[in-house]
């Protein structure tokens, strides 16, 4: 049955829709931007779920590019319920395209997950009793989608991981008294040749479930935590050079922070802790060459570590990147570092730069480190970003298919602009975002 969705077609007037200025009013971001050619026209659109001030239009907004401008004609995918945070994916089902994304019902402990065509168009919706944080997950070797549900609300328990075929119907779930708000990875760390289900209950249950949903020879692994706190999402890297893949994921106490490392067995192989409270995915790279991955952990006051896996700070680390103190309009502190660390070679000579977005007295710029903590640029300022832990909000990407990257983001210091800075990066690199690794020339 179609439902209430309104695909419109608005032209945006009196706005300076000009690439080199990079400015295109949109509104207030709930989500991070998705960059990728949704129309198979060899041109990528910018794919953002925005509100108005107000809080009552909630749409996602299909931005395409002309040349280097911004198309002055935005498509809406207008919202008629629910929020859409974390995320907006996408996957192929028998060589067609659709949108993936979950809206938070107002004023319910309910969510929906919606599939949708990329010219709008209505495919299937999945309603739970629960909420969501974090995007659902699809997989296109297990043509799977993956969702991590929970109770919303202070006190609120109660959670499941629910498994959906491409057609939305539900394959597998299981329940657990607490909620689920780290993102699900599926990675094949045992390197069998299949992939496994990855993520950890608030309680602090670290679930790795083989392609039959049985729990892997080791796991699950139970971890401390201070119940007063939340877990956060974690990373899934080949720490050693040899293929296994390890999970590092971090438990938050009152003033500090644990990051415990597993192999695939489920053998703790490291433990870091961080004095300082840290919420983004960890990055991990071999700062002194001697096969064993470093882990490069940011934290909420500003600060770039640089750890191995006993918890050994590497020297000069750490620099502090973030600076100033300011309270958004909710009386929360501006956040001093905003997203994971991304690993990037800037400058052509084989190593990479370690790229954070951090608060600079009054603004968020993007901040280039090189691998002896040096800062070589600071010069891209993104105003001010969304305050709410639940995105990022930006992306790097190559936009215009130029085969130079950009760092598209919604500076919300105003009106909520979208905006787009050019990234230096002469030769073919490589960035780790989160659980995906996209390759540039």
């Amino acid at each position: 049955m179609k439902k209430n969705i309104i695909f419109l077609l608005l032209l945006l007037l009196n706005i300076t829709i000009v690439f080199a200025s990079n400015t295109l009013e949109v509104g207030i971001p709930t989500c991070t931007p998705m960059i990728f050619d949704m129309d198979d026209d060899g041109v990528n659109e910018i794919i953002i779920s925005v509100v108005d001030p107000t809080g009552a239009s909630k749409r996602i907004n299909f931005i395409e590019l002309n040349g280097e401008e911004f198309n002055d004609e935005i498509k809406q995918l207008i919202i008629p319920e629910g929020t859409v945070l974390n995320n907006i994916n996408y996957y192929v089902d028998a060589e067609k395209k659709y949108l993936l994304f979950g809206g938070n019902k107002d004023g319910t402990s309910k969510c929906k997950i919606f599939s949708y065509t990329t010219t709008g168009d209505f495919n299937w919706e999945k309603e739970y009793n629960f909420q969501y944080l974090k995007a659902p997950i699809a997989d296109y070797e297990t043509e799977q989608i993956y969702v991590s549900l929970m109770k919303p609300g202070a006190g609120a328990d109660g959670g499941e991981m629910s498994v959906l075929d491409y057609s939305g119907n539900e394959v597998w779930s299981k329940s657990y008294t607490s909620g689920i708000s780290s993102n699900a990875v599926i990675e094949d760390i045992n390197v069998d040749g299949e992939k496994e289900l990855i993520y950890h209950t608030n309680d602090g249950l670290l679930e790795v479930l083989d392609s039959t949903f049985s729990p892997l020879k080791g796991f699950p692994k139970k971890l401390p935590r201070n119940p007063s706190d939340s877990f956060y999402d974690f990373a899934v890297k080949d720490i050693n050079g040899n293929r296994y893949k390890e999970i590092i994921v971090s438990s938050g106490f009152t003033s500090y922070q644990y990051f415990f490392v597993f192999d695939y067995k489920g053998n703790k192989i490291g433990e870091i802790r961080v004095n300082q409270k840290c919420r983004d995915i960890p990055e991990v790279y071999d700062f002194d060459n001697d096969g064993t991955k470093e882990v490069i952990i940011t934290s909420v006051d500003g600060k770039i570590f640089v750890k191995d896996l006993k918890g050994k700070d590497v020297s000069p680390w750490p620099v502090q990147a973030g600076s100033g103190e300011m309270l958004d309009s909710g009386g929360n502190k501006i956040r001093k570092i905003v997203g994971n660390p991304v690993l990037l070679d800037t400058d052509g000579d084989g190593k990479p730069e370690i790229i954070v977005v951090a608060l600079d007295q009054t603004e968020h710029k993007l901040k280039v480190y090189d691998l002896k903590g040096n800062i070589v640029d600071d010069s891209i300022s993104l105003g001010l970003l969304n305050n709410a832990p639940t995105a990022k909000f930006y992306s790097i990407a190559d936009l215009d298919m130029d085969t130079n990257l950009d760092l598209v983001f919604i500076d919300s210091s105003g009106s909520g602009e979208l905006k787009v800075e050019h990234i230096e990066a002469p030769n073919k690199t490589i960035i780790n975002e989160v659980h995906r690794t996209i390759e540039y020339k």
